[in-house]
């Protein structure tokens, strides 16, 4: 699997909010391609900022394990340094 980068992206209203307005998008993807829905509890954590939070995830996506499953398990660990302060599931 090739890495394509994280997209462009819009700041809308954090999904399962509710109640605020949002704009419907339509993305085209190459067969077997994954993608990934992520929180900020993922990325931002007290000890590195959210750039580095992205390259960690960056990083754990772009060698993803061999079944789904697996990249699910492997992605935080990868990108959290350790206990969450924020929920990430």
């Amino acid at each position: 699997m090739s890495w394509s980068g994280f997209r462009a992206r819009r700041c809308w209203p954090p999904l399962g909010l509710g109640g605020l307005p949002f704009e419907a998008v339509e993305v085209r993807l190459e067969e077997n391609s994954l993608l990934a829905l992520y929180t900020d509890g993922l990325i931002n954590a007290a000890d590195h900022d959210m750039e580095a939070g992205l390259a960690l995830l960056r990083e754990a996506l772009g060698n993803p394990a061999g079944e789904l499953e697996d990249t699910c398990e492997q992605v935080p660990r990868t990108v959290l340094t350790g206990r969450p302060a924020d929920d990430i599931c």
